[in-house]
């Protein structure tokens, strides 16, 4: 059975993170889920949804300051590590091998220890510096993924582009599922 760990920041579109989660759950992936203190209150801002719901589709969820947390070792064997969406705070203490919350810290065992780790932002415009830090983490060896919504699968509704980031997100984990119709050449 796989093991994702799911970090969620409260950059806005935490929806991303959230259908990550749901679908993880669906599939029957055991998951070790943090959500950032801002994650709680961008959720409560951006949807409908309730943080403590939401914590309970994880098979195991975290505290941000849990330094302890099993997913703060790299002795805990996981597949890898999704952060989505990332606030560039997050994004910068990654880069940096920072270690001042558990979502960083797990992050930085994903890239020490040569593990899937893809970092989703949804962020525009971007400055230098978070170009810099995205180019620090690809060379580490991260997936830098943009949360921009793609058309040739031709969505219908909010959903569907939802689906579609999320779905990119669990393709780079190497998450089979069916959130969004694939490519399959011109018509």
């Amino acid at each position: 059975m796989m093991r994702i760990v799911l970090g969620i920041t409260g950059a806005s579109g935490v929806i991303y993170g959230v259908r990550v989660l749901e679908t993880l759950h669906e599939l029957g992936i055991e998951t070790h889920l943090v959500l950032s203190r801002w994650a709680k209150v961008v959720i409560r801002e951006e949807t409908d949804l309730d943080p403590d719901v939401i914590e309970k589709l994880a098979t195991v969820s975290y505290s941000n300051k849990d330094m302890g947390a099993a997913i703060s070792s790299s002795s805990f064997g996981v597949d890898g590590m999704a952060v989505c969406p990332t606030t560039v705070k997050t994004l910068s203490e990654i880069a940096r091998a920072g270690s001042e919350s558990l979502i960083g810290r797990a992050a930085d065992i994903q890239l020490r220890t040569r593990r899937r780790l893809v970092v989703a932002f949804r962020e525009a415009p971007v400055s230098l510096p978070m170009l810099e830090n995205c180019l620090s983490l690809a060379r580490a060896g991260a997936v830098m993924l943009p949360l921009a919504p793609g058309f040739y699968h031709r969505p219908k509704s909010l959903q569907d582009m939802i689906d579609f980031g999320a779905g990119k997100v669990l393709d780079m984990l190497g998450v089979e599922h069916e959130l969004y119709k694939r490519w399959k050449g011109m018509t």
